[in-house]
């Protein structure tokens, strides 16, 4: 939040097109002890810097929202503009508020670390009542914990991604193949393509590995 601060302040004051720096998160991580630090110490500083970020909004202007934003080498250089950014701020920022509604104060788990179990509970507790809840957003991978009932409803993805099946067994279809799947097994689905589970057993459940 500290480095997405900077962004909207500075953005406004350039002179052309801002470009943005990746920021070394794991060494920031590391250097300011958070996962050491107290949940309630972690919130109200996250919590603090997002306040000052909404603030910041406020006082945009139209002209504001149109400056010229360069992304990162990651993302090919693409250019935005700040109007695209606070958006895309937003869409990470939910999926940080919907990580600390899943996740209890009191949870002895570090923050790189999700068991079966904490991810059963998160799925029970999701307020949408969908069977696939998002665990967590480590640089460009996102892990979800996927349990479907009866059928698997799915379409095709715009990401890769990979299936690591925790428990029961089945069918799989991946594009014009059929396999069949049991616990331990790692399945891939490059992006766009049709595919789903067929033929499941009761207990099915998978962790599903996205990547940007």
């Amino acid at each position: 939040a500290r480095y997405n601060l900077e962004r909207f302040v500075r953005i406004p004051l350039a002179n052309g097109p801002y470009q943005v720096s990746p920021y070394p998160q794991d060494e920031l991580v590391r250097i300011n002890a958070y996962q050491e630090l107290p949940f309630s110490h972690l919130l109200a500083l996250w919590s603090a810097l997002n306040s000052q970020i909404a603030e910041v909004w406020q006082r945009l202007t139209a002209s504001d929202l149109d400056r010229p934003v360069i992304l990162p080498p990651a993302d090919d250089h693409q250019e935005v503009d700040l109007y695209w950014l606070m958006d895309d701020y937003l869409r990470h920022l939910e999926h940080h508020l919907r990580q600390l509604s899943l996740q209890s104060p009191e949870s002895s788990l570090p923050t790189w670390q999700w068991t079966v179990a904490a991810a059963t509970r998160a799925l029970e507790r999701d307020p949408q009542g969908r069977r696939f809840v998002e665990l967590a957003r480590w640089g460009k991978l996102e892990v979800e914990y996927y349990a479907p009932q009866g059928r698997d409803l799915q379409s095709p993805h715009e990401r890769d991604e990979a299936y690591l099946i925790i428990r029961g067994t089945g069918l799989f279809q991946n594009g014009d193949e059929e396999v069949p799947f049991g616990p331990g097994d790692l399945l891939f689905v490059p992006a766009r393509q049709e595919h789903r589970f067929v033929e499941f057993s009761a207990d099915f459940a998978t962790w599903v590995l996205f990547v940007d």
